[in-house]
C-alpha cells in the first residue's frame, strides 16, 4: 500500500511540470523545509514512536486557524489537521468537513477530533485511495482558493489563502519521496508496526463560552420538579 500513495503523490508531481524543488532548502538537520506565499512544507518526527512524517500548512492572517497536509511513514494515506485556537472539542468528537477549491465542490466526509499538544483543538480527516489523492493534489496545485466547510456545527466556512501552494505541495511530494524511499539491511524484513489513533471520548459537559464549533452541542434538560426522588 506504502508503494500505490507514492505512486499516486509521483503521478501528480508529474502532471505539474512547473514545479521547482529546490534541494538546498531540505536539511535533515531542520524543520522546515521551505516557504512560499501562504505556504510552509516541514519534515518531522513524531513522538513517542519517532516515526517521520512530511507535512505542508498554511495559517490564518490573524493566526487563530491552521491547516495540515500530513504524510506519516507507513501509512497509505493522507491526513487534513484542521486547527482553529478558540474550539474546545471533547476527544472522539465526529463532525463533517466538506472542502471546495475555487467554489466547486470537491469532496466531504466525517473527521475526528483530537487535542495538540499546544492545547488546541483540532479535527482530522483522511484523503484515502490513490486517485483520491492524486485528484486531491492537482486540485491543490491549480487552485486559487481552498474551502473548508463545517455543516454539523456553527462555524462559518474557512477560505485558505493558496499563493504559494504550487511550489510547496512539490517540496512536500519530494519529502514523501525521500521517506518512502527503501533501504538495504542485513537482514529480513521486520514486521511494520501500526501508530494508534487517539482513543474516542464521551461527549459530555458544554464549556461554558460558546465560541463557534464546527459540531453540535447537545442541550442539557433539567428534571423537572417532582420528578427526582424524595
Amino acid at each position: 500500500m506504502k508503494k500505490r500513495i507514492l505512486a499516486a503523490i509521483l503521478a501528480a508531481l508529474l502532471l505539474s511540470t512547473a514545479i521547482v524543488v529546490s534541494s538546498k532548502s531540505a536539511h535533515a538537520d531542520s524543520r522546515t523545509l521551505d516557504k512560499s506565499g501562504a505556504w510552509q512544507a516541514y519534515i518531522a518526527t513524531t513522538k513517542p514512536n519517532n516515526v517521520p512524517a512530511c507535512g505542508m500548512f498554511v495559517t490564518s492572517r490573524d493566526g487563530s486557524r491552521q491547516v495540515h497536509l500530513k504524510w506519516f511513514q507507513g501509512l497509505d494515506y493522507i491526513t487534513m489537521q484542521v486547527f482553529k485556537q478558540s474550539w474546545r472539542i471533547p476527544e472522539g468528537t465526529e463532525a463533517r468537513i466538506e472542502l471546495a477549491f475555487d467554489g466547486e465542490h470537491f469532496s466531504g466526509g466525517q473527521s475526528t477530533a483530537f487535542k495538540a499538544a499546544t492545547g488546541w483543538s483540532y479535527l482530522a480527516i483522511n484523503i484515502k485511495t490513490p486517485d483520491l489523492i492524486k485528484s486531491f493534489l492537482k486540485e491543490f496545485q491549480g487552485a486559487n482558493k481552498m474551502t473548508l466547510s463545517f455543516p454539523d456545527g456553527s462555524e462559518t466556512p474557512w477560505d485558505a489563502e493558496m499563493d504559494g501552494s504550487r511550489r510547496i505541495s512539490g517540496v512536500w511530494m519530494d519529502c514523501v519521496a525521500r521517506i518512502n524511499k527503501p533501504t538495504t539491511q542485513p537482514h529480513g524484513k521486520q514486521p511494520e508496526t501500526s501508530q494508534p489513533h487517539a482513543p474516542t471520548q464521551p461527549h459530555n459537559a458544554p464549556s461554558a463560552s460558546q465560541p463557534t464549533q464546527p459540531f453540535e452541542r447537545k442541550p442539557v434538560i433539567a428534571p423537572q420538579a417532582g420528578e427526582r426522588g424524595a
